[in-house]
This record gives structure tokens, sequence and C-alpha cells, in this order.
């Protein structure tokens, strides 16, 4: 098919045989001729493109196009060349265009608050929680008394719908209201605090903090001195899991202050309420004496340790001076062993109608008291207890002896009471030394003893128990 165009008007069509190799021809509009371009001859025309074809008289010329067969599809390797320079164009366009804006602001504390036991740091916007300081770079005190960081946990709030965070500290011990609380931060060179982009939180120097701890409705209920060594102390309701520290009590016996032992102390166990306090004690009461105990939650100098708090770790409240219920049983005195019978004595009548087994005592001997000597029975009378041994002692032997309260007979006063515990209780062996020697020289018979056979002695010379000739017989 041939179109050609007349001068200023619109192509025309018409079915043609295709000229030279056998192409269809594609004609576009003639650009206008230029200037100096010389117009065709009247009744001629230049077909352009077919050399020697002619065109109607009087009509303008076209410029014809042969069409071009179609392109073979793209090879890998162009298809790959041509993604690497669509990257590099990509690439080359990025680091043309301007620097995208990068969050350079570091996080900012918006609040510090002061719980029970918990001091809460919120920030303005989401840390990184994978980067938390070591307990060591947070210092608090409460009245300008230090505090031990037992943990630091940072807690992600996004899933809350806010892109906040909050940096919680876990304390030994909480505040007590109206309490002045300090906290200071330093950012250390590893895991400091810092958000999500790498920017470090500032560091923070004795920031004062809004005290939302509250004291305990909890209070002193009853104490009582179950046995010479152990005060019980229940409270109205549920204590804090964590032992309080000891050394906040004070047990006041016969005028005399007694600090509870590390050795003999439980906390908050009990039930129903888990509100129950034993404290051990080194120095025992006496069965009579006036008692007492206080308690101080306050922090000082010289006490930094853990509060009685209750199960919501509100501080309990102080109590000072209040009265304990004395039933202590009857004190041990003195235990002393003679040969192969040892005999406790106690500071009052005891209940001779109920015994303990004999297993209940044991008695140790030896350079480490790590020898047992068997016990084979036991007896009472009046306020002293007689254990008969399997083996005698000599004299001079180290001896300890320990007694464990059995749940059945167990050792008992004359008013009922328990007898406490005995551990390792110090034995005084009078066991009498021995001869160990008889030399006979003419008229004299020197004997030697184990031991010295007195102490009492004026120049030289024993004035006690010294025996006359008749007691000696000599064969």
């Amino acid at each position: 098919m041939t179109t050609y165009q007349p001068a200023g008007g619109t192509g025309l069509q018409w079915p043609q045989a295709s000229p030279g190799r056998g192409h269809a021809l594609r004609a576009r509009p003639s650009p206008a001729l230029p200037p100096d371009s010389t117009p065709a001859a009247p009744g001629s025309a230049l077909l352009r493109g077919w050399p020697g074809a002619s065109t109607p008289v009087g009509k303008r010329p076209v410029a014809c196009l042969r069409d071009r067969p179609r392109a073979a599809p793209p090879t890998a390797s162009a298809r790959l060349a041509s993604a690497f320079r669509a990257a590099a164009l990509l690439a080359l366009a990025l680091l043309a265009a301007p620097a995208l804006a990068q969050d350079t602001t570091a996080p900012s504390v918006s609040s510090i608050t002061a719980g029970a036991g918990t001091i809460v740091v919120a920030y303005n916007e989401e840390l990184d929680d994978a980067s938390v300081p070591a307990t060591t770079q947070f210092t608090v005190s409460y009245a300008d008394v230090s505090v031990s960081v037992l943990a630091v946990v940072i807690v992600d709030k996004t899933a809350m719908g806010v892109t906040t965070s909050d940096v919680r500290i876990s304390l030994s011990a909480g505040p007590a209201p109206g309490e002045t609380v300090k906290l200071s931060y330093a950012v250390p060179a590893a895991n400091p605090l810092q958000d999500t982009s790498g920017n470090d939180a500032p560091a923070f120097s004795d920031q004062g903090l809004t005290t939302a701890a509250s004291w305990s409705t909890v209070t002193l209920q009853s104490a009582e001195a179950t046995r010479n060594t152990v005060v019980k102390l229940t409270f109205s309701g549920e204590l804090f899991p964590t032992e309080p520290d000891r050394a906040r009590f004070t047990v006041t016996a016969g005028g005399t202050d007694r600090t509870p032992s590390a050795s003999n102390y439980s906390c908050c166990g009990g039930s129903p309420a888990k509100g129950t306090i034993w404290l051990g004690l080194d120095t025992p009461i006496s069965k009579g004496d006036t008692v007492t105990v206080s308690y101080s939650p306050t922090f000082s100098a010289t006490q930094t340790g853990k509060r009685v708090r209750d199960a919501s770790a509100n501080a309990v409240q102080a109590f000072s001076g209040s009265t304990v219920t004395n039933n202590a049983a009857e004190l041990i005195q003195s235990a002393v062993v003679v040969g192969d019978q040892l005999t406790l004595t106690y500071s009052g009548a005891l209940n001779t109608t109920a015994l303990p087994d004999r297993n209940q005592f044991s008695v140790r001997h030896g350079e480490n008291f790590d020898s047992i000597r068997g016990v084979t029975g036991v007896a009472a009378s009046g306020s002293a207890v007689t254990l008969s041994l399997q083996i005698p002692f000599s004299y001079g032997q180290a001896v300890q002896v320990s007694y464990d309260d059995p749940q059945t007979n167990p050792l008992k006063d004359a008013d009922g009471k328990i007898i406490d515990d005995l551990n390792r209780y110090p034995v005084t062996n009078n066991t009498p030394a021995a001869v160990v020697r008889a030399e006979a020289s003419g008229t004299s018979l020197v004997l030697t003893y184990q031991g010295p056979l007195c102490t009492t002695t004026v120049a030289d010379v024993c004035t006690a128990n010294v025996p006359t000739i008749t007691d000696f017989v000599v064969t």
C-alpha cells in the first residue's frame, strides 16, 4: 500500500504492488521544503526512498520509510547488563540527591518515679532494649544513704501503641513515704542507654524523684518468745517474700539488748497470711525475763539493709518497745561429766515423767570433736538430767553435748514449757586424774597421776584434798 499527501491535504491510500524488494511502504507527511530548495518541475515529483519512482503531477512528494524486520528477544546476558545499568543509574541518582534526614536527637527523661522497691525512668522515645547498662552505672540514695541496685530492665511499650520506653531499676529496699530519694546515671563505654537510632541518653546526677510510696497498713500483731533463743513476730497481713535485714530488729531481755543471729532467722512464713518473722538469738532469754522488741525502717550510714514490706512492697512502719510474751523455759546452767555420767543442770525444776529418747542427745570429744560417745540412758531429777555413757571419759578430755528436741516427749520444765535445744554446749570434765606410774624407793612410794592433784597451795604445798596416811594401804 502506498500513501501520498496532496499539498495541504490529507494523505490518501490506495492498493499498489510493493516496489523494490517486496516491502510495504509507510509514509509520513513530508516536512516543508527548505527555503533554498528547488521545487519539483510541473507535472512531476520525486518519491523519496524509491529511486526512479514518480508521483502524480502537482502532488507534494512524501517521505517514505521502509518497514524494519522485528528484532529478536534480548539474551539473558543482555538483560543482566541492562539490570546492572539500571542499578548504576539509580545509585548515581541517590548520590546526587540530597541526603535523607536522620535522627540525631538524644532521648530525654520524661519523668522519674520511686515506687515500692523500684524506680521507673520514663524516656520520650523508644530505647534499644538490647543495650542495657550495668547496675553499677546507677546510684540511688535515700536520705543521702546509698541503696544497692539489684537489676536494670528496659521496658518496650510499642506493643501498647506508644513509641516510648521505661527503664525499671530494682532496689534492695524501697523508699519510705516522705524520704528524700536521689538517682544518678553515668554513661558507660559499653551498653549505654540509647534510642533505636544509636543516640546515647545523657548522664544525670542527683535527680530528685517523685515518691509514690506509702506506708503499709500491715502492723505487728503479736510477739512471743517461743524458746530461750527464738522470738516469733506475727503481723496483721502478708509480707513481701524477701527477708528484711535482721539488724533492723532489737530484742531486749532482762535489760540487755540482743541482735538476732544470722544462723537462726527466717521471714515471711506461716499460714495462711504468710506474715511471720522468726528472730533467732545468740544470747538466750531467761525464764521470767521482761522482753520487748523494736524495729526501725530508717536508713542511716550504719543501716542500709532491706526493710519489712507488705505483699505490695510498701514499707511497714516502725515499732518500739513492743511487749514480747515470754514463754521461754528453764535455761541450762552447766554441763559436767565425771567418768561415764554427764549431768545437765537447769535453772529450775524439770518435768521428770516424760523424757526424750537417748538418741536425741549427742556427746562429742576428740581434737575436732569428731568422735561420738554413745548414750545408754537418760534420767531426770529436780533440775538435772543425767546421761549414762557407754564408755567413761578420762581426765582432761574435751567434751561437748548437743540436744535436739523431738516431736514426741521433748524435755520440758515443771510448767510444761519446752526446753531449748543445745548445740555443742561445752562440758566441764571433772573426771579425776588416774595413777599412771608407782615407784618404790626404800621406805618411799611415789605415785604419778595424769595431772595436778590440787590447785590450792601455800608455799608450793597443797592445802586442799590432802589424804591422810590411813587412806593408803601398801602390801
